[in-house]
């Protein structure tokens, strides 16, 4: 009767790293690391050796010292006079406030449009597919420069729309769009106001209750209730009577 054993292994050499498969690929990962360290110290010596020569420092003190620029919007209190350190956090703040009012305002058109491919209208069914092409096809990069030179090349300053004969005009005497960005009137909150916004709410809340029992009114006895104008009197009746009563 014979018996099968593993062959007995050999002891670890210096050319196994490149003749053992084992180990070839990461000798050659440690070499290219090795390089890449390398290559990043040398130019960092070279960055140093050149600041030195121009009488040029490296440092974040530049954080405390006055930034004497302003930002037009901000979310926390900040001056011209403040640091740049506070600059950088209203900077943040912007891109952050920003980044979520996008991945919100996509999340709504995306299933908008999604819905509206689907349809059985043959117009609205086209109409969203070259809508979903274009902005699936084309980068978001190329859409940055077209919006960017657009606003740049057609758009006036903001001097334009000052003084008693202003160059140019207004949209609907309230929205000013400008090479410098969009500036719409800022709300003034007044006695009332959130008595307003709290029944807009209740409002929304009241259209999908609606459509909920409309639906199961449907399923239960067969009797279809109209959707449209009962929910758009919903939304808006309640809060009109409430802005002009208070």
């Amino acid at each position: 009767m014979t018996t099968l054993t593993d062959p007995p292994q050999a002891s670890f050499r210096l050319s196994m790293l490149l003749s053992d498969t084992r180990y070839r690929s990461y000798t050659f990962q440690f070499i290219a690391l090795l390089l890449l360290i390398a290559a990043f110290a040398f130019l960092g010596s070279n960055l140093m050796r050149n600041l030195a020569a121009a009488g040029l420092n490296i440092s974040y003190q530049f954080l405390g010292s006055s930034a004497g620029y302003d930002i037009n919007q901000t979310l926390v209190e900040y001056t011209s006079q403040s640091t740049n350190a506070r600059a950088a956090l209203v900077g943040i703040l912007n891109t952050l406030l920003v980044a979520f009012l996008a991945c919100v305002t996509a999340t709504v058109l995306g299933v908008i449009a999604g819905v509206l491919r689907l349809s059985n209208n043959w117009l609205v069914s086209k109409l969203m597919s070259f809508y979903v092409e274009i902005f699936r096809n084309i980068p978001v990069l190329i859409w940055i420069i077209i919006i960017f030179t657009i606003m740049i090349a057609v758009l006036p300053g903001p001097r334009a729309f000052r003084g008693d004969e202003p160059s140019a005009s207004m949209f609907l005497n309230a929205i000013a769009f400008t090479n410098r960005g969009v500036y719409i009137p800022a709300p003034v909150w007044g006695p009332g106001s959130m008595a307003v916004v709290a029944a807009f709410l209740l409002s929304i809340v009241g259209v999908f209750a609606y459509r909920r029992y409309a639906t199961k009114l449907l399923y239960d006895t067969g009797r279809l209730l109209p959707m449209g104008w009962p929910s758009i009197a919903i939304l808006f009746v309640p809060t009109l009577l409430i802005y002009f009563v208070m």
